[in-house]
This record gives structure tokens, C-alpha cells and sequence, in this order.
């Protein structure tokens, strides 16, 4: 058994041991909430004061009674340990590399040099060259056979070989819309299925123009962050490019954009827009970010074309997310009247564009289930929320031409479109609760210009006339939604006000907006996508006059 003295001493140790503890956690807490400037002596210090509760632990005058014989068992000396040898300072970890710029919207970074190019100027030169682009679709007389009599499970596919579109941000097993460009290139070489792409027309990375606000009233900034949405958290503009710090940070930075191209496989099948074949599967793109698992097909056509997946029931999915996929095909859609083609039929705007847009007969519509064909078409895919530059120049070139629309704006006359939605009076549908006055304030009021000013709302028309009435606007106002879809069929250099929710931020119609070439203008309000809120005549009439005068040549007035 223990003497007094010797319990005593144990006692004492364990004392040291958990003071110590207790002041390695409470210095470490210290360290941590400042800049730990001297967090390497203070690690050093306290394994000295570790070192020396062992030694004294070591040392303690501990005496037992030897069994039988009461003699005390003599105290062992105490050997101290060596010192540790001094910490070697942590390295610092580096910010990433700030990117060197200058007026022409270049930039440097350590892997790439990413040359900027304005996205407004860039998209009339592509509308311009969209005139000319074509491409001629060819099937293989000799396509490669199917060696499964069902694609493989979704887990089963060789690396590289299940071609998912990387969104926001790249996963491992997603492909970058260049990558993906390359790896059906590369299937193509093969031999196991056909590629075709338009020469010339792939689009260097460009930089949007930051959204015109009117700060007069000091209540928001785009230049600070906002937003609390997860995918648009943090999101903000740089008024400066020199002091813009890094890519990921702008939400006016596209990258580079793949030429447009369409791919053939054989002997496959499709479900939700995807593509299977026995040896690789491709994705819709858009915004279904996984691919459906394979279920057993309906029916068996002689050829598909592989469009939409359930998020095409929504209007602007439909018609900025797939839409602009058939551009690429619409020639062959009209040469040959065999390709079905996979959306929903319970859709009467899909329907409509496609019977009275691109002149493709309704029977052709099969609907977004698992089918089978020996022949399948899978136009390049889109990014979710957003269009690839020229495959929307190419789709406008189709249905202005068909339809004769450019040129038949009036120069007498500018017309402020009104973008509502249905069901949309004060408060409702994510309209102002002042919406209806200040829309009466507005057709009263005088404007700086010997034009007629006219406003005419969007409802209660059909698709064509839809299409029609937009690319007259000089002018759309409306709040975020589908209802401003439609400002992709808009003439470039004209105007787009959107009602923005300061909360939720979502961008995509400011980035349809920079591929055609519009003039944006945020008009910000604190609540959230669907809450209430109110707007300001006086602001929404400043952006009025400010249009005029620049599409006239006159001096702007002074925005932020």
C-alpha cells in the first residue's frame, strides 16, 4: 500500500499535469483569436512544461512496502528528459495570385492568360456571322453496332466514359464544356459516333457589363456583396478591373465558350434528354445535374432527338435552357420528318414553338420517357440557367428570317414593354404592391423625347406574337421571373429593367441580357424572390429617360 507521504506526492503531480493542460488549452484558445505571431515559442514552452511534470513524476520520493518485510522500496533518481529541439516555423499559406489586369479587360494568372473581350460588342459581330454559319449533318451508312441489349447501370461505365456537364463548379467526374467538346471528339476518332461543328464559331472568354443601378437613394450597391441565397452568396461587382481579385469572384467573367457542334450515336436510347449506348452515356446539360437511371424503353424509333428533361415543363428552362439545342439540328428536322423529338407534349408553349416557331409538325412531340432508336441526335448542352452565345444567335437567325421580324420595329414610336406575369395585380405574382399606379404614373408622364412613348404589356398573346412584340422594345420593364424570358428575341443595344430581389439574386437574365447585347438596369428591392414590396416612380423613370436619351445619341444621366 501507498504511504501518506507518497499519495500525497501523486496528488501534487497530477495537480501540476492538469494545471498544465488546462494552460496549454487556455494560451492555444488566446493564440487562436489573435494572429499567432508567436505561436511557435509558445508550442516550444509548453512541451517544456510537459517535460518537467514527467521528470518530476519521475523523481517523486514514492516508497512501498516490500511484501513480507515492511522495508520501503528506495526512490529511483530521476534522469531529465533532453530538451525538444526548437519548432521549425509553420509556413505561411499563400493567398491564391491576383490577377494582373488593365483597361482592356485582360488578365494573367499562373496557369492561363484569359484575354476579355466585352460581351455586348461581341454579341452583334456573332449575330452578324450567324448569318453565314451552316453545317451539314451526315449519318454513317455503316454505324456501329450495339453489343448489349440494355445500357449499363449508372455506376458501370468506364472512366470518362459517363460525360457529366460540370456547373458552377467542376466535380471530379464532370467534364468542363470544353473537355466535354473534346471527349466526343475524341468518340468520334473512334468510330462510334458522328461529330459536327461549325466552323469558326467557338467564342472567346468576354466580360458583361456591370448592370446600370440608380444609387441616388443610397440604399443599395452592387458593389458590395448581397444576396443570401446559397448559389449566390457573397455575389459582387468590382467597379474597377484592377481591382477585381480573382475569377470565381465575377459574375461578369464567361469563360471561354465551345464551338457549336452536334454529336450522332447509334443503336442507343434516351431518358430526361441523356444519351445510353452500350459503351457511353452523355448528359442533357441544363439543370439536371445527375443522370436518370435507365428504365426499360416504350417504344423504338428510327431517330430521336434527345432534348429536354423534366425541367423544361418550366418556360424559361424550355426556352433559354434547350431551345436554342435545336438551332444546331433545325435543318434536319425539316429535311427529315422521322426524328421524333423527346419534350413534354402537355406543355402548350413548347408545342407552339415548335408547330408555329420552327414549322415542326406536333406528331413528332413523344414526350421525355425512356425510348430506344437507331438513331439518336444530342445537341451540344447548356449550362443551367444560361445559353451559349452562338446558339442563341443561330436560333434568332431561324425564326427572324422565317418570319420576317428584323427591321419591323418603329423609329417614330419608343415601346416600353411590360414583362407581367398572369394573375399579376398589386402584391401578387411577385409584383410591387404599388404595381398599378405607378404603371398609370408612368404612361402619363412626359419624356425627353419627340417620339411617341408607348406601353403595351405582354400578356394575352401568342408565342409568334410574343417573339414579335419583344424585338420591337426599346424598352422591357418587370420583375424577376419567366416573364422576361422572351428578352432574348430583343433588337441589341435596347433596354431591360428588372424588379431584383437584393436577397435572392439569381442572374440569369442578366446574363441572357449580355449575349444578346442588351442594356441592363437593376431596380433593387429588400424582400425576398415572392415577398412584398414596393417600387419608386421617380427611380424607374430616371431609367426611362436615360434610355431615350442614349438611344438617341443625347447625354446619360448620372448613374452608378
Amino acid at each position: 500500500m501507498l504511504t501518506v507521504r507518497a499519495a500525497v506526492g501523486l496528488v501534487a503531480i497530477f495537480a501540476i499535469v492538469v494545471l498544465v493542460e488546462n494552460a496549454s488549452w487556455v494560451m492555444r484558445s488566446t493564440v487562436n483569436k489573435g494572429k499567432r505571431d508567436n505561436s511557435d515559442e509558445i508550442d516550444r514552452l509548453l512541451q517544456l512544461l510537459r517535460h518537467k511534470a514527467r521528470g518530476e513524476l519521475s523523481s517523486s520520493a514514492t516508497k512501498r512496502s516490500v511484501a513480507g518485510t515492511g522495508t520501503p522500496t528506495p526512490a529511483k533518481k530521476s534522469i531529465k528528459p533532453p530538451l525538444p529541439p526548437p519548432i521549425s516555423p509553420k509556413p505561411k499559406k499563400l493567398p491564391p495570385p491576383r490577377p494582373i489586369r488593365n483597361n482592356t479587360y485582360s488578365a494573367i494568372n499562373e496557369n492561363t492568360k484569359i484575354g476579355y473581350t466585352r460581351s455586348i460588342d461581341l454579341s452583334r459581330d456573332i449575330e452578324r456571322i450567324a448569318q453565314g454559319w451552316d453545317i451539314n449533318i451526315k449519318i454513317s451508312d455503316n454505324p456501329k453496332q450495339a453489343t448489349c441489349s440494355s445500357p449499363p447501370g449508372m455506376n458501370e461505365y468506364q472512366e470518362g466514359k459517363k460525360m457529366l456537364h460540370a456547373h458552377k463548379k467542376k466535380k471530379k467526374h464532370e467534364f468542363t464544356p470544353i473537355d466535354l467538346a473534346n471527349n466526343i471528339r475524341s468518340l468520334h476518332e473512334e468510330g462510334v459516333l458522328e461529330f459536327h461543328e461549325v466552323e469558326g464559331s467557338s467564342i472567346p472568354s468576354t466580360v458583361n457589363d456591370v448592370p446600370i443601378l440608380d444609387t441616388h437613394n443610397g440604399k443599395f450597391s452592387i458593389f458590395k456583396s448581397w444576396g443570401d441565397r446559397k448559389l449566390w452568396k457573397n455575389l459582387h461587382w468590382i467597379e474597377d478591373p484592377e481591382q477585381r481579385h480573382h475569377e470565381k469572384k465575377l459574375p461578369n467573367a464567361i469563360p471561354e465558350q465551345p464551338p457549336l457542334w452536334v454529336a450522332i450515336a447509334y443503336n442507343g436510347w434516351t431518358n430526361q434528354g441523356n444519351v445510353f449506348t452500350c459503351d457511353y452515356a452523355l448528359t442533357t446539360g441544363a439543370c439536371l445535374w445527375e443522370m436518370s437511371n435507365y428504365k426499360k424503353p416504350k417504344k423504338k424509333f428510327t431517330k430521336i432527338l434527345a432534348l429536354c428533361d423534366s425541367w423544361c415543363r418550366g418556360y424559361f428552362h424550355f426556352a433559354h435552357e434547350h431551345l436554342p439545342r435545336v438551332a444546331v439540328v433545325h435543318q434536319a428536322l425539316l429535311d427529315d420528318p422521322d426524328i421524333m423529338i423527346t419534350v413534354p407534349t402537355n406543355r402548350d408553349f413548347i408545342v407552339s414553338y415548335f408547330h408555329d416557331v420552327l414549322g415542326i409538325d406536333k406528331k413528332r412531340l413523344i414526350g421525355t420517357t425512356t425510348a430506344a432508336a437507331d438513331v439518336l441526335y444530342y445537341p451540344q448542352p447548356q449550362p443551367c440557367g444560361s445559353m451559349w452565345t452562338h446558339g442563341l444567335m443561330l436560333l434568332r437567325k431561324i425564326v427572324f428570317n422565317r418570319h420576317s421580324i428584323l427591321g419591323s420595329n418603329d423609329p417614330n414610336t419608343f415601346l416600353v414593354v411590360l414583362a407581367e406575369r398572369a394573375g399579376g395585380q398589386d402584391g401578387k405574382s411577385r409584383n410591387p404592391t404599388n404595381y398599378q399606379s405607378v404603371k398609370q404614373r408612368l404612361a402619363e408622364a412626359q419624356y425627353p423625347t419627340a417620339r411617341k412613348v408607348v406601353f403595351e404589356s405582354s400578356l394575352n398573346k401568342t408565342i409568334l406574337e410574343q417573339i414579335k412584340v419583344f424585338y420591337k422594345a426599346d424598352m422591357v420593364i418587370g420583375p424577376h421571373g419567366a416573364n422576361l424570358a422572351n428578352i432574348m428575341w430583343m433588337r441589341s443595344g435596347t433596354s431591360v429593367i428588372e424588379f431584383m430581389s437584393y436577397k435572392y439574386g439569381n442572374l440569369c437574365y442578366y446574363v441572357c441580357a449580355q449575349r444578346v447585347g442588351l442594356d441592363f438596369r437593376f431596380v433593387m428591392q429588400p424582400s425576398d424572390k415572392g415577398g412584398a414590396y414596393s417600387v419608386d416612380f421617380d427611380e424607374i423613370k430616371r431609367h426611362i429617360d436615360d434610355s431615350i436619351l442614349r438611344s438617341e445619341g443625347m447625354p446619360a444621366l448620372e448613374f452608378t
